[in-house]
């Protein structure tokens, strides 16, 4: 037998090396293994994503793993590895998938998130709030109003725009818009945060139904003496929640006339009226208005609804009236702006011969119309939060 020529010394030498390395190795695949939740499961395969039947026994478990998988992520982690786990929780429903199965992982779904509101960790909350507005099933209303009454503005915020996001794709009037209206109208009376209360404004504005018109309009009427006392607020929100407003009034009036409530048209005849009034007086005082040009848009905006809304009311109520002239902004201000003044006082007469009050019409007042189930925004909620 022929004998090793491998001395015992160079063999002990040999395993030092190789048990030093592995040792040195254990630190490495601590570091790489660090912050995993287990391995990730199976992608939840096409034919359960494109299936016409809402997905039961081994397909609802392959579904409920995908989601606590990445829903332990999303608790669990930190800074962008929240925002990524987020994503992959709302990927299925921004992916290709039948509606039958979108729904059924909505609300799968939504039974997870309802939970991580309640969390501490505001990012998670924020995520939350970014990711509802791909949701398709009543779990958005009630994440929604979650939002809507956090603690934290920024939340608040994601979850005005959640609401703007779905009103626009028209998803959330059709699964309940009485919560959601309900939710933006309390949101808006305690909102301290100027940013906050704006997106909620366009929330309020991206609601198609008339409980949701009459809502809006007695919020922005409540914020004339706002805009009065600050020239610095912008009047964007507004601007934008009366253009709306105005074209779905056109559209009634053309389609369905008889149908038009009139007191939808006297609401929209004050609120443009008081801002017509505030906006020439800003531009007459030049008192540090930052956005004179936008100012001019509201007066043009403001004097079109009025020349369609008076003679609707005045109509409605056998009362002739003699409206004045549009006003004109071509030119100098100093050519137009003494003709819109003169016109808010012709139309204030006008308007107290059709039944508005002086406490309604002043901009220290702005009562809204009987039967008011407004917003006001006095604030009960910190600015502090």
């Amino acid at each position: 037998m022929a004998r090793s020529t491998t001395t015992p010394t160079k063999h002990i030498a040999r395993e030092t090396v190789r048990v030093g390395l592995a040792l040195m190795a254990c630190p490495v695949l601590l570091f790489l293994t660090a912050g995993t939740t287990g391995a990730a499961p199976a992608d939840i395969r096409q034919g359960i994503r494109m299936s016409d039947t809402v997905p039961s026994g081994a397909n609802e478990q392959v579904v409920r793993e995908y989601i606590e998988h990445s829903y332990a992520q999303l608790t669990t982690e930190k800074g962008k590895q929240v925002r990524a786990a987020c994503d992959a929780l709302s990927e299925p429903l921004r992916s290709e998938g039948s509606r039958i199965f979108k729904k059924a992982y909505s609300t799968m779904l939504g039974g997870y998130f309802q939970k991580a509101m309640s969390m501490d960790d505001v990012l998670v909350r924020i995520n939350v709030m970014i990711a509802v507005k791909n949701f398709t099933d009543k779990s958005a209303v009630t994440l929604i109003s979650a939002g809507l009454a956090d603690d934290c503005p920024a939340v608040r915020l994601h979850a005005g725009r959640a609401v703007s996001l779905l009103a626009d794709q028209e998803s959330l009037d059709a699964e309940d818009p009485g919560t959601v209206l309900q939710s933006l109208k309390e949101a808006c009376e305690i909102e301290p945060f100027q940013r906050v209360l704006e997106q909620l404004l366009e929330a309020l504005a991206a609601l198609t139904t008339r409980d949701a018109g009459r809502v809006l309009l007695d919020a922005i009427n409540r914020r004339v003496r706002d805009h009065d006392l600050n020239p610095g607020l912008p009047m964007q929100p507004e601007f934008d929640a009366l253009t709306r407003q105005f074209r779905r009034f056109i559209n009634a009036t053309l389609k369905q006339p008889p149908d038009v409530p009139i007191e939808w048209a006297r609401r929209l005849t004050l609120v443009a009226y008081r801002y017509l009034y505030v906006s020439s007086g800003r531009l007459h005082r030049n008192d540090g208005d930052a956005r004179p040009e936008q100012t001019k848009l509201m007066i043009k905006l403001c004097d079109k609804i009025l020349h369609s809304t008076v003679p609707w009311v005045a109509g409605s109520m056998n009362v002739k009236i003699d409206l004045p002239a549009s006003i004109s902004t071509n030119g100098g201000q100093a050519d137009w702006l003494p003709e819109a003044l003169l016109g808010c006082a012709e139309l204030e007469v006008i308007l107290k011969k059709l039944g508005f009050t002086a406490g309604q019409l002043d901009i220290p007042g702005g009562e809204v119309e009987p039967h008011d189930n407004g917003v006001s925004t006095g604030s009960s909620r910190s600015a502090n939060t």
